[in-house]
């Protein structure tokens, strides 16, 4: 299930959107994308340059972090999937942690917790809260009682990574076909390019396209309508999703950065126009912050 496909907007204005993109979703079977035999790969995102090129180990072109078990790219150098789970994967995996250990996503080693300073949260049949207090526990306690969950001191997030994370994703699953129109994507990916200012992205919580297991819904442009983004795509997790143009494509003249521009992309996504409830958020931030208390 997808914005789209859960009829929002009369049949017509969807057909538009049909006849305007190419629109392929990933995550709901097993799906192996890319060259299967070892000595013809090439990776997509340093094009064998790196020292020493192996792809022995498994890549998850979404982050095995977050329960993706079905989505596997061939095309992912060994060097290269562990630098993302060193550097920008972990962001995405901090920033949705609540969410996995809420719903109980299995993720490499089985069920993950959700702790901070000052709190321990579990899934064992039920979801079981425990809260640590330096007090000496002699406060009585009145109901309701409120709490402040803090993070640990080092739980730091670079909001940026979580764009490059989402935009990576789009990489590992699209047709090879198209990788050279996102070679600055790439570029940036890899932290060769800098990005003072990213298009907005879109979140929204909503159980009606709730996902048990990490889902994309890739859209890329038919045509030479440059005033709408060539490549969108929506990234599903749980109840959560994210709407995000993949920044820095050979095939778009403009930015989207302006409010005038998102608004005209916005506004063809009719799905999303009609859609209540989004936050739009600037995570194009590239220092570490801390994430916010629950």
């Amino acid at each position: 299930d997808c914005l789209l496909s859960r009829g929002l907007g009369d049949v017509y204005k969807r057909q538009d959107l049909l006849n305007t993109y190419h629109i392929k979703s990933f995550g709901d079977k097993r799906t192996l994308i890319g060259e299967p035999i070892k000595e013809n790969r090439m990776c997509r995102f340093c094009n064998n340059q790196r020292e020493n090129i192996t792809f022995e180990n498994k890549a998850h072109a979404i982050s095995e972090g977050l329960g993706n078990k079905t989505v596997v790219l061939y095309d992912e150098c060994d060097n290269c999937n562990t630098e993302f789970s060193q550097t920008i994967e972990p962001d995405i995996i901090q920033y949705l942690s609540l969410f996995r250990t809420i719903f109980d996503i299995k993720a490499k080693k089985g069920s993950k917790k959700f702790k901070g300073k000052n709190f321990d949260l579990r899934k064992e049949g039920s979801l079981k809260l425990s809260l640590f207090s330096e007090k000496d526990g002699d406060e009585k306690i009145l109901f309701p009682y409120k709490v402040n969950l803090e993070s640990y001191e080092n739980d730091l997030i670079c909001l940026q990574n979580i764009y490059k994370s989402l935009a990576k994703y789009f990489i590992s699953v699209i047709d090879k076909e198209y990788l050279p129109k996102f070679k600055k994507t790439i570029e940036w990916i890899n932290g060769g390019r800098e990005a003072d200012n990213l298009p907005k992205i879109a979140e929204m919580l909503s159980y009606h396209s709730f996902s048990p297991h990490p889902k994309l819904v890739c859209y890329i442009r038919k045509n030479d309508e440059k005033t709408i983004p060539f490549a969108v795509c929506e990234f599903y997790f749980t109840c959560k999703i994210f709407v995000f143009i993949i920044p820095f494509c050979e095939e778009d003249d403009i930015s989207f950065i302006d409010e005038s521009q998102y608004n005209k992309f916005w506004k063809t996504f009719k799905h999303y126009d009609k859609s209540e409830g989004w936050n739009l958020s600037l995570i194009h931030i590239s220092e570490p912050t801390r994430q916010e208390a629950i």
